[in-house]
């Protein structure tokens, strides 16, 4: 009952967020923050059918089951490591084109560098693990992807300090959007180098839903103090 409430909660969170950078879109629309929408809603999407391993277990001969299970087959229906081995690696190279999109000449092509070098490790840890794409999270596109982010961060913290927008940063939407990300992977990195030995136990699943109340937590507040703030400075230069 514990892990279904913070599942649930984790869940509409994702929704919420999604909603909330949708109504702000047009206060970031000219700006790389735009690649967040569709990664929010991708994510909802993601959630949901990961959602269908459960519905399938408890009601495995609703109408509705049994017509996925026609579609996507038994195997990837009653286990859904298929779907996140998939939005993983999506997920790290939406960051990675946001990283590319929002820093400025002289660190593109560290990011350039860093994004070739993580589809080189997607590629090779899929077709290393292809017979066991469904059996299980592929660890080691997460940890790399995770490690990848900390690098490009690093770069843009270090631009960040450089600039006068470093004086106003609870108003920047890029803070808030990769600073989440941030605390996320520097949480999860540790619980997935080590979750076969914690044998995604509570503590895992703790630590993991912690870091994503914080995540969404992140999302949404970034997006709604960038709206407020958009909207002063329209009032005040009227």
């Amino acid at each position: 009952m514990f892990v279904d409430f913070y599942r649930d909660l984790i869940f509409y969170l994702e929704i919420l967020a999604a909603i909330v950078a949708t109504i702000t879109f047009k206060k970031y629309k000219h700006t790389p923050c735009r690649y967040f929408l569709f990664l929010l809603w991708l994510t909802v999407f993601v959630e949901t059918l990961g959602l269908l391993r459960f519905y399938n277990y408890y009601y495995p001969e609703h109408p509705v089951m049994m017509f996925f299970r026609n579609i996507l087959g038994e195997s990837r229906v009653a286990s859904n490591f298929w779907i996140y081995n998939i939005f993983i690696p999506v997920s790290y190279l939406t960051y990675f084109v946001f990283f590319y999109a929002f820093l400025k000449q002289i660190y593109k092509k560290w990011v350039l560098a860093i994004l070739i070098l993580y589809v080189l490790v997607v590629a090779f840890s899929v077709l290393y693990r292809i017979n066991s794409f469904n059996e299980g999270y592929l660890s080691e596109i997460d940890i790399a992807g995770a490690l990848f982010y900390l690098v490009c961060y690093c770069l843009y913290f270090y631009e960040l300090l450089h600039s006068n927008e470093v004086l106003k940063l609870y108003k920047s939407l890029p803070f808030w959007i990769l600073t989440g990300a941030l605390i996320f992977n520097l949480t999860t990195i540790p619980i997935f180098v080590f979750s076969e030995q914690l044998n995604y136990s509570n503590h895992y699943r703790v630590v993991l839903n912690i870091s994503n109340i914080v995540l969404y937590g992140c999302f949404i507040t970034g997006f709604i103090i960038n709206a407020r703030n958009l909207k002063n400075l329209k009032i005040t230069n009227l």
